[in-house]
């Protein structure tokens, strides 16, 4: 067994108070998974606007096309991949390669077709915007 089978029901009860609605406790972008491979990489942030939720991931030192993200049943994923050039020689690394994954369980509606994901400076930037809520309507009464 790792640290981690034991560290993860922590992470979780963690997420879930952290990251619920004041007085809701419905989590808005709670973390589903963590492995012993992936445990907090990258380091994300998530925030909240009026119309959109925006999280956003530290991945320096990837190439935009080594970046996956995706959006199924719920669940956003973002996946990266670090692969060593072929004929390098290291002497010493603490950068590893291979692939991350990092995975969300969002459990507010996102309007699909207003995803958009931004990579620069080293930041992947995913904007996801809110599912609208109808409008109140008064309704007469007769």
């Amino acid at each position: 067994m790792t640290v981690f089978q034991y560290t993860a029901p922590v992470a979780e009860e963690l997420n879930r108070l952290l990251l619920s609605d004041v007085g809701k406790n419905e989590p808005i972008v709670p973390l589903v998974e963590l492995d012993d491979a992936a445990f907090a990489f990258p380091k994300v942030d998530i925030l909240e606007t009026k119309d959109h939720f925006v999280l956003r991931a530290e991945l320096p030192g990837f190439n935009k096309k080594d970046l996956d993200v995706t959006l199924e049943k719920g669940i956003l994923t973002i996946k990266a991949e670090r692969k060593p050039e072929k004929g390098q020689k290291f002497h010493y690394r603490e950068r590893p390669m291979g692939t991350f994954v990092r995975r969300f369980q969002l459990s507010r509606k996102i309007q699909k077709e207003g995803m958009r994901a931004v990579y620069r400076d080293g930041v992947l930037s995913i904007y996801l915007p809110k599912e609208k809520e109808p409008e109140a309507k008064e309704i007469k009464i007769r």
